[in-house]
């Protein structure tokens, strides 16, 4: 089930409302150790019903390379840090990490909430 749960998981509706009452009340949970008992009951309540669950993204979606974007971001956080006091330009940044301006620009906002 967690594999398949990569890709986004549909439960039927027998599921949903077996488990919306500790979901309900998990986030209040003040005991760590109680939240994570009522956690793992919910993720075993729902095992019981995976055979019926139906998977949401095809497996091209599921998989996204962290480590790729992490060395992108970071190689551009490093020729930032070593060029600061130069003019630095936006194209200039997308050209170093083969991606356009508005692509680049949209991936640095994702990956680090900064423009």
């Amino acid at each position: 089930m967690l594999d398949r749960a990569q890709k986004g998981l549909c439960f039927p509706m027998q599921a949903i409302m077996k488990v919306y009452p500790l979901l309900d009340t998990l986030a209040s949970e003040k005991q760590g150790f109680y939240a994570v008992i009522k956690f793992l009951t919910i993720l075993y309540e729902l095992s019981l019903h995976s055979d019926e669950a139906r998977t949401l993204s095809s497996s091209s979606f599921a998989k996204i390379d962290i480590h790729s974007d992490s060395r992108r971001v970071q190689k551009v956080q490093e020729f930032i840090n070593a060029h600061y006091k130069e003019e630095i330009r936006l194209n200039q940044l997308a050209d170093m990490v083969g991606m356009t301006s508005v692509s680049f620009s949209r991936f640095f906002k994702l990956r680090t909430g900064k423009n």
